[in-house]
């Protein structure tokens, strides 16, 4: 993970921190803190990949459904 993807998680954490109720237990906060975290990083994602394609800064062997993004673009994808 690269910085700006680190700020970018950062941001979305501190922001998600404003809108969970903060009357929570700490457990039931934890986990609403995560899952709107990941949503709001799986969104910017799924935003800034067909940006990044159609200026093409990114570019595959083989294309994919997603705006010619192959379903697996890393290690990690699947």
């Amino acid at each position: 993970m690269g910085a700006r993807q680190l700020n970018m998680l950062y941001l979305a954490y501190l922001i998600t921190e404003q809108i969970i109720h903060s009357e929570w237990d700490a457990r039931r906060r934890g986990l609403g803190v995560s899952a709107i975290t990941g949503l709001a990083m799986t969104a910017r994602d799924l935003i800034m990949d067909p940006v990044m394609v159609t200026r093409g800064h990114w570019v595959w062997e083989e294309s994919g459904a997603w705006f010619g993004i192959p379903r697996k673009t890393s290690g990690a994808g699947g």
